[in-house]
C-alpha cells in the first residue's frame, strides 16, 4: 500500500523534533508518499514510518491512501481515456450537455484542466512514455472550451412580457438583480484572493528561514506557497534550489556520520551512511573512494571494493591516490600482476615512488 502523509493543520515548525524529523516534516504535502521522501532524504522507509507515527500522535499528519491514475478517471489508464475521447464530440469532451450555458460550460473546462494539465497533481502518475497523450487531451480540453463558450446562451431568453421594443433599450440590472448574480463570481474571486495572500505568506516566512540557512523549514513554506499559488515561477523556483542546498546538508551530515563511525570502529555503519552519501552527491568521485578505502581497511568485500575504486577511476583517472588504493585492494586479493599494473599507473601518475618501487619489487619478485 502507497501511503501519503497529509498536513491536519498549516505547521511551519513543531516544538522537540530532531533535525531528521523536522526534515521529514517540510517534505510532506500531501503528495509525496512515505517511500518517495525515504529515497529523497536517505533515512530509509523504516525511519520515515516511525517519523510520521510521531508526528501523527502530535495530529500533525494523517495517513491518507494515494489515487491511482486509473481511479481518478474511472478505471481507465490515460491511453485508454485518450482514445476514448479522440473521437467524441466537443460536448462529451468537456462532459456538458449540448444546452449547457456559459458558466456550465467554465465549470466543466476548470475541472477538466485540473485534471488534465501536464504539471497537475494527476500528472504525476502517468508513466512517462503516456504523457503525450495528457497534452493532447488537455488540448482537446482546450479547443472545445474556446468553441463552446462562443456557442453558449450568455443570458436568460427575453419573455413573452417583455416589449417588441426592450431589445433597443439599454439593459440595466437593477440592485437586487446584481446581488443575485454576482455572489458566486465574487466567492470565487475572494478565495483566489486568499490563496494568493497565503501564498504570500508561506514564501516569505520561507525567504526568511532561507536566509538564516533553516532549510528544512523554507523548503516547508515554498511547497505551502506553491500549493496556494503553483502559476507563481519565483516560489517553484526558490522550491527547487532549497531542495538543492538541503541534498547538500543532507550529504555533508552523513559524510561526518560515516567518519565518526569510523573512529568508533563500526564499519558497517559508515559504509551504509556513504552509500546514502552516493545517492544524493553532486560529485560522486569522493564517496566512491572512501567506500572503497573502508572496506579495503575494515577487511570487508574486497569485490565491492574494487568496484567502488574503478567507479572513482572512471570519473577521475588521473588521480594517484585511486590507483594507489586499487593496487593495494588487487594486492590483498592476491592478483599480484594487477597490482603491479596499478602501482605502475600510480608512479606515472606522481604518486610516493620510493615506497611504490619497493612494493613493485616484492611484487615481482613472487612471480618468478
Amino acid at each position: 500500500m502507497n501511503y501519503v502523509p497529509r498536513l491536519i493543520k498549516n505547521i511551519h515548525t513543531l516544538p522537540g523534533l530532531t533535525e531528521q524529523e523536522s526534515l521529514v516534516l517540510s517534505l510532506i504535502d500531501g503528495k509525496t508518499s512515505a517511500n518517495e521522501i525515504a529515497k529523497v532524504t536517505g533515512f530509509g522507509l523504516a525511519t520515515v514510518n516511525k517519523t510520521l507515527e510521531k508526528l501523527s500522535k502530535m495530529d500533525a499528519v494523517e495517513i491518507q491512501h494515494r489515487e491511482t491514475e486509473q481511479a481518478k478517471s474511472g478505471g481507465q489508464s490515460i491511453k485508454e481515456l485518450y482514445m476514448s475521447y479522440e473521437n467524441a464530440d466537443l460536448y462529451t469532451i468537456l462532459g456538458v450537455s449540448e444546452n449547457a450555458n456559459v458558466e456550465q460550460i467554465k465549470q466543466a473546462y476548470f475541472e477538466k484542466t485540473k485534471m488534465f494539465h501536464p504539471d497537475s497533481y494527476y500528472a504525476r502518475s502517468v508513466p512517462a512514455e503516456d504523457k503525450h497523450f495528457l497534452v493532447d487531451l488537455y488540448k482537446k480540453v482546450q479547443q472545445a472550451y474556446e468553441t463552446l463558450k462562443n456557442k453558449a446562451p450568455k443570458k436568460e431568453p427575453e419573455t413573452a412580457k417583455q416589449s417588441s421594443s426592450a431589445k433597443f433599450e439599454t439593459t440595466v440590472i437593477k440592485p437586487q438583480q446584481q446581488a443575485k448574480q454576482e455572489p458566486a463570481h465574487s466567492a470565487m474571486t475572494d478565495q483566489i484572493r486568499e490563496r494568493v495572500k497565503k501564498a504570500r505568506t508561506y514564501y516569505k516566512i520561507g525567504m526568511e528561514a532561507f536566509m538564516k540557512s533553516n532549510y528544512a523549514t523554507a523548503y516547508l513554506n515554498f511547497k505551502l506557497a506553491n500549493s496556494y499559488n503553483p502559476y507563481e515561477k519565483d516560489y517553484m523556483d526558490k522550491l527547487k534550489e532549497t531542495e538543492k542546498y538541503m541534498k547538500v546538508e543532507r550529504h555533508q551530515e552523513l559524510l561526518k556520520k560515516a567518519d565518526i563511525s569510523i573512529e568508533l570502529n563500526k564499519p558497517q555503519d559508515a559504509i551504509d551512511f556513504l552509500k546514502s552519501a552516493l545517492e544524493m552527491a553532486h560529485e560522486k568521485k569522493h564517496v566512491y573512494y572512501k567506500l572503497a578505502l573502508v572496506m579495503h581497511d575494515f577487511n570487508q568485500s574486497l569485490k565491492e571494493a574494487k568496484q567502488y575504486c574503478q567507479e572513482a577511476i572512471a570519473l577521475d583517472p588521473k588521480n594517484p591516490d585511486y590507483h594507489l588504493l586499487l593496487a593495494k585492494i588487487y594486492q590483498k586479493a592476491g592478483l599480484v600482476k594487477s597490482s603491479v599494473f596499478e602501482y605502475e599507473q600510480t608512479m606515472a601518475l606522481g604518486g610516493k615512488t620510493d615506497d611504490i618501487k619497493t612494493e613493485i619489487k616484492q611484487l615481482k619478485s613472487m612471480l618468478k
